[in-house]
């Protein structure tokens, strides 16, 4: 069972952070409903109603495959950081 827990975006210093709010949750159940994803993704699932929510519909992730089956978002992939030089 799913239950909702309502936040809003607070102000840190100048820096937001975004939260699950009422509509997100919508978007959240309804991402639920129609990909029903499994175990760990459904964490995914959440983030992307969130994003979505605040107008947020490009996601940058080294795990692509964890957003891909959501049309809603775009990802991004950002280049692999180099290692640091050997001491």
């Amino acid at each position: 069972k799913i239950s909702m827990c309502y936040t809003k975006k607070i102000n840190w210093s100048g820096k937001y952070g975004l939260h699950s709010t009422n509509s997100s949750f919508i978007l959240f159940k309804e991402l639920l409903k129609r990909l029903k994803p499994t175990g760990l993704k459904v964490h995914d699932y959440e983030i992307a109603s969130i994003g979505l929510d605040q107008g947020i519909n490009t996601i940058a992730t080294y795990n692509a495959r964890d957003f891909k089956e959501i049309s809603e978002i775009r990802i991004f992939v950002p280049p692999e950081p180099e290692a640091p030089p050997p001491m």
